[in-house]
């Protein structure tokens, strides 16, 4: 489901998805776009854009875009499942891959450019929305990018969050899967998804997105929360014995190598 609080994660890496509001234009965060929660949506593949030192670590930078790019569209049908969860299914997915400006802050350009492809694309959707994410090398996450344009080219909707913003610095994302859990977030009042009903919204996990999460780092909250429970153990008795039973993935599947990680990091904290 979309999450307003996300999940952080630990890596060497970061990708920035900018979402940016032009006051002047339609649809801005406070309203919502005209036509949902009823209108269709095609959604683009994500894009990328990297910076920090690329050209130092070329090599790495590129192997990173080119996996990026081939599961772009992967991404695009990730935020359609997110969105469903929310009781929206009138998605549709395109796999022509955008060419955008690549500079991080073309946030204005990157909306007019997706505009203008639209418009001559013949859009069989309502809306067509893209994201971008701009992933520095050393930093981490910084931004999401997210834009919605109707048939003719125009830009209804787009938003911007990153460093500085309360909504991403609550709880930065540190996969794409947060990334997209935050953009999703940030649709619900564009897209009218709080006025989905309840038999609408089931909140039914795919699983897709199941086997997705199951992959996710525990959060740092997590991470703390086993730090204290750990603690209350070793007060509870001196030497206490526990038992690490092998994690569930999916109902069906045991992952018997983590238990074992888990049960060696046990008995050797202090």
């Amino acid at each position: 489901m979309c999450k307003a609080n996300l999940r952080s994660a630990f890596l060497p890496i970061a990708v920035l998805l900018t979402a940016f509001v032009l006051p002047t234009q339609a649809g801005g965060s406070g309203s919502s776009i005209p036509g949902f929660p009823d209108a269709s949506l095609t959604i683009y593949p994500v894009s990328l854009i990297l910076t920090g030192p690329v050209e130092e670590h070329s090599r790495f930078a590129e192997g990173f875009r080119r996996k990026f790019e081939s599961e772009a569209t992967d991404h695009a049908r990730t935020l359609g499942s997110l969105l469903k969860e929310e009781g929206f299914d009138r998605s549709e997915f395109e796999e022509t891959k955008l060419s955008l400006p690549a500079k991080s802050e073309a946030v204005a350009e990157r909306a007019a450019a997706f505009g203008d492809f639209v418009r001559d694309s013949e859009l069989k959707t309502d809306y067509a929305l893209c994201a971008t994410f701009t992933l520095h090398l050393e930093k981490g996450f910084q931004n999401v990018h997210g834009v919605i344009v109707d048939r003719m080219g125009t830009v209804v909707w787009q938003e911007s969050q990153g460093v500085g913003d309360p909504a991403f610095d609550e709880d930065p994302p540190g996969t794409e899967l947060q990334s997209l859990e935050l953009l999703c977030a940030r649709l619900t009042i564009p897209m009218a998804l709080d006025e989905m009903s309840d038999a609408e919204r089931t909140g039914a996990e795919s699983r897709a997105l199941r086997e997705l999460r199951a992959k996710e780092p525990p959060a740092r909250a997590e991470f703390a929360a086993m730090a204290e429970r750990l603690a209350a153990m070793k007060d509870a008795e001196a030497a206490p014995d526990v038992l690490v039973f092998p994690a569930r993935v999916g109902g069906d599947h045991t992952d018997t190598e983590s238990a074992t990680n888990l049960s060696a990091l046990l008995s050797e904290a202090d």
